[in-house]
């Protein structure tokens, strides 16, 4: 949300493949999804959003 407006609805992975968005409403993504986009900045990968889809994009 910002300014009481919805920026952005969906699964967990759609929203937070959104760094973007986040960015406006103030959202930090969880720590395993900020690695995938560092180490995958194409996002190629896929959205990964917690520690075991880590490990499976990156094994």
């Amino acid at each position: 949300m910002k300014r009481g407006a919805i920026l952005m609805s969906g699964t967990p992975a759609e929203v937070f493949s959104r760094p973007d968005l986040l960015m406006e409403g103030f959202v930090k993504p969880p720590l395993a999804t900020r690695v995938a986009q560092a180490l995958d900045p194409s996002g190629a990968k896929g959205a990964v959003i917690n520690y075991e889809g880590l490990l499976s994009a990156f094994a």
